[in-house]
């Protein structure tokens, strides 16, 4: 996870604190994947994948929600964030 990524995931910490949330988890996801193709005993294809992932859960009295978005930006996580509000 690329440095601004976790930078990112501060400042969502921050905005949930300052709704002054009884309790929040914030679940980051990263994954890389390979695989490879093989034909008549030959590699055919090669390949790699990418995945993140971001969720926000946050509870309030007797409230609680969760969103999740693609992507460990701030962009998606404010998606993510837009959908609790």
């Amino acid at each position: 996870m690329e440095s601004s990524a976790l930078s990112d995931i501060r400042n969502i910490i921050a905005e949930i604190s300052a709704k002054q949330a009884d309790y929040a988890d914030l679940y980051v996801q990263s994954g890389v994947s390979h695989s490879i193709l093989f034909q008549e005993e030959r590699m055919d294809t090669l390949s790699s994948s990418r995945s993140d992932g971001l969720g926000v859960r946050i509870v309030k009295g007797d409230d609680s929600v969760y969103a999740h978005t693609q992507g460990t930006t701030l962009s998606s996580a404010a998606l993510a964030w837009d959908c609790l509000l």
